[in-house]
């Protein structure tokens, strides 16, 4: 089927197809270089709260004062690198290639420029979220080398004496249960008495309950 009847055919599709996929860019121009009309997907790489209708497209390029291109009576094609400005003034370049009708310029971008615009903006976001990771780290390591600088754990064997139960340290010295036990862990004593030792060494107090 040749193009014209195939364009025909397909119409409704080819300009559904134009508006919304973000990585096929179109402008068309006038023949004094002003936009005539565009897809989606240039106003939202571009410009997403403008009109540029009726704009010159030097008005939209890095280089405002020169024309982008000029065809000789035998040329209806061109492939260029376009230069234009976003709106936050971001340089976005495009790969383009341009037909020249009649009384139109039809300029088709590729997707490489939206990609390294789109890569840009993912890089930045993942770079963000990189650095609060990193500090989110930083912030709980503290707090584990603090914890851990306030444990202290008793382990390995022990040397207690099997009558008076006192404890032998690391340099020989024997010490109460409880003195070691507080010096070698968070463990804090309170005194009581159980029933056995009660009825043991207050027999008067254990006969009375």
């Amino acid at each position: 089927m040749p193009a014209e009847q195939l364009t025909e055919k397909y119409a409704d599709i080819i300009e559904e197809y134009l508006q919304e996929n973000d990585y096929l860019l179109m402008l068309i121009l006038d023949d004094k270089f002003a936009v005539k009309d565009y897809n989606d997907a240039f106003i939202r790489l571009l410009r997403p709260k403008e009109t540029l209708r009726g704009r010159f497209i030097m008005e939209l390029l890095a280089d405002k004062k020169s024309l982008p291109f000029e065809f000789s009576d035998s040329e209806s094609v061109k492939k260029l690198k376009l230069n234009f400005t976003s709106a936050d003034a971001i340089p976005v370049t495009i790969h383009c290639r341009v037909y020249k009708t009649a009384d139109e310029y039809i300029i088709f971008g590729g997707h490489s420029a939206v990609a390294n615009v789109q890569l840009l903006q993912k890089m930045s976001t993942i770079t963000n979220e990189l650095a609060n990771i990193s500090r989110d780290l930083q912030r709980k390591n503290r707090a584990l080398e603090e914890a851990y600088d306030k444990i202290k754990v008793l382990s390995g064997i022990v040397p207690i004496c099997m009558h008076c139960k006192e404890i032998r340290d690391d340099k020989g010295y024997w010490n109460k249960l409880e003195e070691f036990i507080t010096d070698h862990s968070e463990a804090q004593f309170s005194h009581s008495i159980c029933p056995a030792c009660i009825k043991k060494h207050y027999p008067d107090f254990a006969d009375e309950d």
